[in-house]
């Protein structure tokens, strides 16, 4: 394994034992090692990190600066280890994705909505009970669409009212109770 390669190896093994997953950044970080190979790189450098995260040339800038990001954490921990490391700055790429503010459904189109999942056709004759009983969780508890689709029958105590969220945000376990 090249020295670049068992960094990343090594970078990944400890974050993660810190709890981190690290999907989305293995796989990043991964294509950023190839880029520097095959540069020819034997170490990061702001420049190389800099023409690399702002690919391809067509994505947001907030992809640019999450991608920045990611070199940037991984030259911190690398510096270490390869004092000719160069950390980008901060304030390079500096761009939030902006979101949209959320919608809040009024009554009446909550209503609207649920007698249109009444309306749902399917082979079986499910659909329709299964998409008014699941925006009916979603608009009566506040679940995430994750969380209510990852329910099982054990995650539920009825007579307690109490549903128990084993895959929440950022992995949080949580029970929530009606």
């Amino acid at each position: 394994m090249k020295p670049l390669e068992q960094a990343l190896h090594d970078y990944l093994r400890v974050r993660r034992s810190c709890g981190y997953q690290l999907q989305e950044p293995e796989v990043l970080l991964g294509h950023f090692v190839t880029f520097l190979q095959a540069e020819g790189a034997p170490y990061i450098t702001t420049e190389l990190a800099l023409r690399w995260a702002t690919q391809p040339a067509k994505a947001q800038p907030f992809r640019w600066a999450q991608r920045l990001g990611m070199v940037r954490r991984f030259a911190i921990w690398l510096i270490a280890a390869e004092p000719r490391t160069e950390i980008p700055a901060a304030d390079l790429l500096p761009h939030r994705q902006r979101r949209k503010p959320p919608y809040i459904y009024r009554e009446e189109e909550i209503e609207r909505l649920l007698r249109q999942t009444q309306q749902l056709h399917s082979p079986k004759g499910l659909r329709a009970y299964t998409y008014t009983t699941l925006f009916g969780l979603l608009m009566v508890t506040g679940m995430r669409l994750g969380e209510a689709l990852g329910l099982d029958r054990g995650d539920m105590v009825l007579d307690l009212g109490i549903l128990h969220i084993r895959r929440g945000k950022y992995g949080r376990n949580c029970p929530a109770s009606s």
